[in-house]
């Protein structure tokens, strides 16, 4: 199944996920982290790079506080872009032929059309590696189709690229690049 949002076109997959699609039985460090004006949905991190500097910090914070408003809905998600985002931000998104790179109003856009047609559930990170103004992180997702019920489990892959801006501003992405074992849009 697809569905045309402007210039993309959003592929859908029909697989169902399995219980035993979700790996068990590792012995992992696992690491919460819980704020103090309330516990967040995603707190955990399975392995973590050790953060040794105070942009480190900041970019963990951010990326908890973004993977938590993603999970609000698209509505919370797009508000927060003003705070996750540079306004000239690009995310690279994988298509038919390749990483497309997209403008932040793009990626807006082409998310909106994504949360038309599926429930999009992030959930606690496996990795996190925080060097500097870098930043690799790889996750899970819980995706389901509101047309058809399927259901599946994408494993996802970002990199991400911040700035530093005076406070209140705080880090923002410049420029992010996420793959996926499951693609879901294609330009």
């Amino acid at each position: 199944m697809t569905y045309r949002a402007g210039s993309f076109t959003i592929c859908t997959v029909n697989r169902i996920s399995q219980e035993n699609d979700i790996p068990k039985g590792r012995s992992r460090e696992t690491r919460r982290i819980i704020r103090k004006e309330s516990k967040m949905a995603v707190t955990e991190v399975r392995f973590e790079s050790p953060i040794e500097k105070d942009i480190e910090k900041k970019i963990r914070d951010r990326l908890f506080r973004g993977f938590n408003n993603w999970n609000g809905g698209y509505d919370g998600w797009l508000e927060w872009c003003n705070t996750l985002y540079e306004p000239d931000a690009c995310y690279n998104i994988p298509g038919p032929r390749g990483q497309v790179r997209l403008t932040l109003q793009q990626y807006k856009d082409a998310m909106g059309e994504l949360f038309k047609h599926f429930t999009m559930d992030l959930g606690n990170f496996e990795n996190m590696i925080i060097k500097d103004d870098w930043c690799a992180i790889r996750y899970t997702v819980k995706i389901r189709n509101l047309d058809t019920g399927d259901e599946i489990l994408q494993n996802t892959m970002e990199f991400v690229k911040f700035k530093e801006n005076p406070e209140p501003i705080g880090v923002r992405v410049v420029e992010g690049w996420a793959l996926s074992d499951i693609s879901l849009a294609g330009h």
